[in-house]
């Protein structure tokens, strides 16, 4: 594991995880990330509701505050920096979801974001319960959820890409036939 996330973390021994037994194949900040990542699949059928300034204000500050945090060395408690990776990449995923959704039209007029919310606030505490139980196996199981999580984020970036290169492929390629 600690291979395949040297291409994505910096794996820096100084934010590994502190008692560890084991080197963490992830700092902190990238475990919050990508196995709230595979968290977030589970969030997203959730997030059907239609969209308004304050809840995307709230996502795109999730994204602000995750590049703030990563990029200026402001001294973090590991628990910290687990929030705000997760958070960082829930804004990601809800924007690209957004732009399926919009392409799709796959809003329901009348359902309520509260449900969203509340699992994106249980997916937050169940990172830092798993984490913090402190059992050798609880390493394991946060690689595969952030493999898992690495390749959803592949996986939702190709379906946004998918979903706006198709239609255009369609229309252009019907109007060279007509």
């Amino acid at each position: 594991m600690r291979f395949v996330f040297s291409f994505v973390c910096h794996q820096d021994v100084g934010s590994s995880w502190p008692g560890a037994s084991i080197p963490a194949a992830l700092c902190p900040r990238c475990l919050g990330m990508y196995s709230g990542a595979f968290l977030a699949l589970f969030l997203l059928p959730l997030a059907t509701f239609k969209t308004n300034k304050r809840i995307l204000s709230a996502h795109v500050f999730f994204i602000f505050q995750g590049v703030l945090l990563g990029l200026f060395p402001i001294p973090q408690p590991a628990w910290i920096k687990i929030i705000s990776g997760h958070l960082f990449i829930l804004g990601i995923f809800y924007l690209l979801w957004l732009n399926i959704r919009i392409k799709r039209h796959l809003f329901r007029d009348r359902e309520s974001s509260g449900g969203y919310f509340i699992a994106l606030a249980l997916s937050l505490v169940l990172i830092q319960l798993i984490v913090h139980l402190w059992l050798t196996f609880v390493f394991l199981l946060m690689d595969i959820f952030s493999l898992l999580g690495l390749a959803s984020i592949v996986l939702l970036s190709l379906a946004t890409i998918l979903v706006f290169m198709i239609p255009m492929t369609r229309s252009f390629v019907c109007k060279d036939y007509l």
